[in-house]
């Protein structure tokens, strides 16, 4: 099912990089979530889980390497039939190299539809991108269709993302109805 795109769309995106520039779509709503407006400055919040009026709920904490400054769906809540454009930015503290993973369930309604373990670097190449991913500024944007067909209910994503030696380096989870 297309589904695991969106999935590794979302997921590739919490290791990121700069992505190939995608071309411009009419304006349309959008969510974000922006630690530095929510709970201080992501650097010094202790905040254990934080959102905007939105789908995604970063629950990283200061110590993981990687430190969002926004995660944007567009449009959110995801559309059946129409494209998700997702924009990850934020900061790596170290690089990120073979070996990293993201532990990802997706549930629709109380159905688990998808519990991996999914190698990062491994789905990067999937949406043409490079591992590793270097210490610093990142910026990923990734668009993926949304098929007309995807079953309409409340979806749950939880992404527990680590390096290979288990580092912590994301947490999200994103919630919606389609």
């Amino acid at each position: 099912m297309r589904l695991a795109s969106i999935v590794a769309a979302l997921t590739v995106a919490l290791a990121p990089t700069l992505a190939a520039a995608q071309h411009e779509r009419q304006p349309q709503q959008q969510a974000a979530i922006v630690p530095d407006a929510i709970g201080g400055s992501s650097s010094t919040s202790t905040t254990a889980a934080a959102a905007v009026d939105g789908s995604v709920v970063w629950c990283g904490t200061p110590d993981y390497v990687f430190q969002p400054d926004a995660i944007v769906l567009m449009p959110d809540p995801p559309k059946r039939g129409q494209p998700l454009k997702v924009t990850i930015e934020g900061t790596l503290s170290r690089d990120v190299e073979d070996g990293a993973y993201a532990d990802v369930t997706v549930k629709l309604g109380v159905i688990k539809l998808v519990d991996s373990r999914l190698d990062l670097c491994k789905e990067a190449k999937g949406i043409d991108l490079e591992c590793p991913f270097k210490e610093g500024k990142q910026l990923v944007e990734h668009t993926v269709d949304i098929p007309r067909e995807v079953p309409p209910g409340k979806y749950t994503i939880a992404v527990r993302a680590g390096l290979v030696d288990d580092t912590p380096l994301a947490c999200l989870d994103v919630q919606f109805r389609m």
